[in-house]
């Protein structure tokens, strides 16, 4: 066999994974190494042969990986692999055709769907955290909004996260269902958010520096 099927056949993802240094807790969760992951969002157990990140939906083998993580072509990491590895192949195959674009399945558009909803509620949880904490009130008579919003929803996003990860099939299709386009309105309502709060610490940094 070539070294594409040689690898495939005999390497696995988590195995490139963990000799790039990545680690993984006992969940079999570890952190993406593919976007600023804040929490442990890529899942690949031990035996698996593909990798996929829950947070931006990166996924593949591990030539994939090795692919993209050391910036190589599809056959060198593939090489790369099989050198590490000590994996003998017949180097007169030819490399595989690439492969024909199709139009995406229902199957795949649903898991770029869950995948998104996995993101926008991930942002949301870390921003509910931060309200809750920055805007504790110090008395019951001056409660911020955003403080009430962060109590109200942080165990509600934080109990659709874990339907997202460790539910059943129709139990995260009842999550993304029953959000529907609500998870535009929380992706939009959160951009802006991070947009107005950038705006206002540059210009506090403007302020202070024109003070010194």
């Amino acid at each position: 066999m070539g070294v594409f099927d040689e690898v495939k056949e005999r390497v696995t993802a988590r195995e490139v994974m963990e000799r790039a240094g990545i680690v993984f807790n006992r969940n079999n969760m570890c952190r993406c190494p593919f976007h600023q992951d804040k929490t442990a969002s890529m899942k690949v157990k031990p035996t698996d042969k593909k990798y996929f990140c829950f947070g931006c939906g990166e996924k593949g083998d591990a030539i994939d990986f090795v692919a993209k993580y050391y910036n190589r072509s599809p056959r060198e990491a593939a090489m790369q692999i099989a050198d590490e590895f000590g994996i003998i192949y017949d180097s007169s195959v030819r490399s595989p055709p690439k492969p024909v674009r199709r139009e995406k399945s229902p199957m795949q558009i649903l898991e770029e769907t869950k995948t998104k909803t996995y993101r926008v509620l991930s942002d949301y949880l870390h921003l509910l955290k931060e309200w809750e904490r920055n805007f504790r009130p110090e008395s019951m008579e001056k409660i911020d909004e955003r403080y009430v919003e962060a109590v109200q929803n942080r165990e509600k996003v934080e109990f659709q996260l874990d339907t997202l990860l460790w539910g059943t099939e129709d139990e995260k299709e009842a999550v993304i269902h029953d959000l529907g386009k609500g998870v535009e309105d929380i992706e939009r309502r959160v951009r802006e958010y991070r947009r107005n709060q950038g705006t206002v610490n540059h210009n506090r940094q403007r302020s202070c520096e024109a003070v010194h």
